[in-house]
């Protein structure tokens, strides 16, 4: 029944990238010090910056809304570049809607000058950055996976 629904697919797909990093520290302290962090920089500038132009605001929201666009497009790339079959296309539709909606939330935070809409936007961009990167190797240590794998199968493995 769940390889027919590509909706249930897509479902635990999500689910699943969102939950498992949470499984690793060093995927969580990647995010939180080098996207949150660094990757940021600019909105924290405009914040705490003295030598603004007349109207803050605009300033801090439109470096938020560069952020986002940023991140989404990192995001979205790394999703559309998955190799998942079933679910490849639906991936790939929810990658170019999340670009065109955080494209039209970068137009109206910046000509509303609204942090609402700014806040959906970032919102938006790191949740599909961080489902993107979920099983990114590069980020959580591979052989964690395999040590809990290797050690069910030596207690568990033999006996059933």
């Amino acid at each position: 029944m769940l390889e027919d629904n590509k909706w249930l697919q897509l479902g635990t797909f999500l689910k699943n990238r969102l939950k498992k990093p949470f499984k690793h520290p060093e995927f969580v302290l990647y995010f939180v010090i080098i996207i949150v962090g660094f990757g940021a920089i600019g909105i924290y500038s405009a914040i705490f910056s003295k030598n603004l132009p007349a109207n803050r605001n605009d300033f801090v929201i439109a470096n938020i809304a560069s952020y986002f666009l940023a991140v989404i497009a990192t995001g979205s790339v790394e999703l559309i570049f998955l190799q998942k079959s079933n679910i490849k296309r639906a991936i790939f539709l929810l990658s170019i809607g999340a670009i065109s909606l955080n494209t039209l939330l970068f137009f109206l935070s910046t000509q509303l000058t609204s942090f609402f809409t700014a806040s959906i936007g970032l919102f938006i961009a790191l949740t599909v950055w961080w489902i993107a990167n979920a099983e990114n190797t590069n980020i959580i240590e591979p052989t964690f996976n395999a040590e809990i794998r290797q050690e069910a199968n030596e207690k568990h493995g033999k006996d059933w």
